[in-house]
């Protein structure tokens, strides 16, 4: 329901939060959002058919997380983060970018503090990708997926801070099945069953 419109992504993710903000925990004791870029890259899988390897481009990306504290101290987290990218092919037949393509995370997780080390924190989280190619006759695709992360913030006072950290992103794919698919047919077919991209964010995290 939430991913269903692929020219308009913050409409998705606008719906999914305040979906969130209604199914507040009953424990919460405070809200945050942050604001962030950051850079991602990874993102490698081969076309069997054409013995192609191709890529995702490393590039900027920008987004969002929002969290609740809970009592015992961590955060339970909704997480975006877009990536305007380009699929790359290097092969014998095809070569340099094939076409457009956006790549979004919608997570969701927890956020825990480390005791021994305040202001430091790993993530967990659990979620979709959703692939938006920027050709005619492809519709986006959507795949669960999973992250884990380290960061750290730090506080000039209670309501503002500055975020640092890095994240990675597994996503299921097919073993063995088409990606890209439309009324043509499938532009890819791969044997991987996951792909990894590697994600860097700095952004400033406001408390209410």
């Amino acid at each position: 329901m939430f991913l269903s419109s692929s020219k308009n992504p913050f409409l998705a993710l606008v719906l999914t939060a305040l979906v969130l903000l209604c199914l507040q925990p009953a424990s919460a004791q405070g809200f945050g959002i942050t604001a962030f870029t950051g850079y991602r890259f990874g993102g490698e899988f081969e076309d069997i058919i054409e013995g192609t390897e191709l890529k995702l481009s490393e590039e900027q990306t920008y987004g969002i997380a929002l969290d609740w504290q809970m009592d015992d101290g961590d955060l339970l987290e909704f997480y975006y983060s877009r990536q305007p990218s380009s699929l790359l092919a290097s092969g014998m037949v095809t070569q340099g970018a094939l076409f457009d393509i956006d790549v979004e995370y919608y997570h969701l997780g927890g956020k825990y503090q480390m005791k021994s080390n305040p202001g430091a924190f790993y993530l967990g989280s659990v979620g979709l990708t959703r692939f938006s190619p920027g050709i005619d006759g492809l519709g986006p695709e959507t795949k669960f997926s999973l992250g884990l992360g380290v960061g750290i913030e730090t506080a000039s006072d209670k309501r503002f801070g500055f975020r640092l950290e890095g994240r990675a992103f597994g996503t299921f794919i097919d073993s063995s099945g088409g990606i890209f698919c439309g009324s043509k047919g499938c532009i890819v077919v791969s044997e991987s069953q996951m792909l990894w991209q590697f994600e860097i964010n700095a952004g400033i995290t406001f408390r209410f």
